[in-house]
């Protein structure tokens, strides 16, 4: 039953090839169920593997191994479930989204994130729309994690917003936007705060040039204005 609910999920993932590197290949299949496993845990046991006892969703993990697996497997509608969760936590004030944040009934949350966060809710919408061709998600209207309900607006105008905040996060007279409090690497923390509005990751920048050139793309035929935007500032 395990193996049958594993190769299910995994929409009948298998790689082939003939000759010396068979064996390989076959490692690969096999450990796509154990990738799949690990996914599925950082999903449903919100801080991963490493931090099991966790309640939150962190921003940047979600956006990474459980909603990459769902993407690539073709689960589309438990996509796109997330993505509105997703979503539904940026903070109105500030256009970003924190660290991590909790569900169910709890909505307690870490103010503070990293400077690439914002960056991975906006990759999501725009692998999303462009593998599943669902536009009718910018139109989904949602709350913010920091304003009333009754505030929701459009998806299309939560992405506005955080494009704005990236572009207040630009070094004077560059398109780089600030280290804030961090990239990936969350103990690369400069000792002199001030830094944190003065740095670069040359990482997270090129996550940036990523996101705003797919957004460009994805954009074209419903926000033209917008997406003219997105491919100067990513030009």
């Amino acid at each position: 039953k395990y193996l049958e609910y594993y190769d299910s999920f995994l929409n009948g993932f298998h790689l082939e090839k003939d000759g010396e590197r068979r064996r390989d290949i076959e490692k690969l299949n096999l450990i796509s169920r154990w990738y799949c496993h690990n996914a599925l845990v950082h999903f449903a046991v919100p801080h991963g593997l490493e931090q099991s006892g966790g309640a939150a969703w962190g921003t940047r993990d979600v956006c990474q191994g459980p909603m990459e697996l769902f993407m690539a497997v073709q689960k589309f509608p438990l996509a796109r479930e997330v993505l509105l969760n997703i979503f539904s936590h940026q903070k109105a004030i500030s256009g970003e989204w924190p660290q991590w944040f909790m569900f169910d009934r709890y909505t307690d949350c870490q103010e503070d994130c990293h400077g690439d966060v914002i960056f991975w809710p906006l990759k999501c919408i725009g692998d999303y729309i462009r593998h599943t061709g669902d536009t009718s998600i910018l139109s989904e209207t949602l709350p913010f994690i920091d304003t009333p309900k009754e505030q929701g607006k459009p998806l299309i105008d939560h992405v506005r917003l955080a494009i704005a905040s990236i572009e207040r996060r630009f070094l004077p007279d560059t398109h780089l936007i600030s280290y804030g409090g961090g990239d990936w690497d969350d103990t690369l923390q400069p000792s002199d705060e001030s830094m944190k509005k003065k740095l670069v990751s040359s990482w997270t920048q090129a996550l940036a040039y990523q996101v705003l050139r797919l957004l460009s793309e994805i954009l074209a035929g419903m926000e033209p204005e917008l997406a003219d935007h997105l491919s100067v500032l990513a030009g």
